[in-house]
């Protein structure tokens, strides 16, 4: 009805002013403001991996990650990753050490692309192969098992480094594992 659509076009108005100029400013505020949500996200998850909270799915932590999530921030690509085998506790009677977040890898999926070229660039440099099964989930979860492999395949092949090419040639064996157990999600 004419009442409510004028109420609604009221309520917008400040988001969605007559003047161009005007909504381009808009568009910088609402930049601005993402930009400092992640910024406030990212240093929350810094400042709190000294605090003595812990760790649930209601933490500021826990929250924080989730936010650049959603909003698909790769800037804070290196801070997830860095998260990826944090544990968290759901606040019940379970272990918080057998409860891998998936809040982790699911901000990390979100982010895409740019999250999977890291994860491979960090497959190079880990030798922790519980953090390097994660990494190749968070590849297989983004690209799939057979492009995520590929790409861990011509990043071995490429890298002059022997350690970092040694440990890339591991890690496409964990696509292998993962394939053969059923777990195969991707293309």
């Amino acid at each position: 009805d004419a009442a409510m659509r004028k109420r609604i076009y009221a309520e917008l108005q400040p988001y969605f002013p007559e003047n161009p100029a005007s909504r381009r400013g808009v568009l910088n505020i609402v930049d601005d403001e993402r930009k400092n949500a992640i910024r406030a996200a990212m240093l929350m998850i810094v400042a709190d991996d000294n605090s003595e909270e812990a760790l649930t799915l209601d933490s500021r932590q826990y929250v924080a990650i989730q936010l650049l999530g959603r909003y698909r921030a790769a800037e804070a690509t290196a801070i997830l990753l860095d998260h990826a085998s944090t544990h968290f506790s759901d606040g019940k009677d379970a272990d918080p050490t057998e409860m891998v977040s998936s809040v982790v890898i699911n901000s990390l999926v979100a982010i895409g692309k740019p999250a999977s070229k890291a994860a491979v660039e960090r497959l190079a440099s880990e030798d922790n192969q519980a953090k390097r099964a994660v990494l190749v989930e968070i590849i297989r979860q983004i690209e799939g098992a057979k492009l995520g492999r590929e790409m861990v395949r011509l990043s071995a092949e490429t890298e002059a480094d022997s350690s970092r090419k040694n440990r890339l040639s591991a890690a496409i064996l964990l696509f292998a594992n993962k394939e053969s157990h059923g777990e195969r999600k991707g293309g």
